[in-house]
């Protein structure tokens, strides 16, 4: 129940094990995805829908 309200949030549960969550924004008129990651203090970072957290820029 709980990953279905994340879902229709937008919210997309990358490793659950380290908290890892994307979710979608528009920068710069591209669709990406912010990054957050459980311990860190806020949203700081993004990368594109086709890459992943290893390609991650931050804000």
């Amino acid at each position: 129940r709980d990953l279905r309200q994340l879902q229709e949030w937008g919210i997309v549960l990358r490793d659950p094990s380290i908290g890892l969550i994307d979710f979608f924004h528009q920068r710069e008129g591209e669709t990406v995805f912010l990054c957050w990651q459980l311990g860190e203090a806020s949203v700081e970072w993004w990368h594109p829908v086709q890459g992943g957290i290893a390609g991650r820029k931050h804000l």
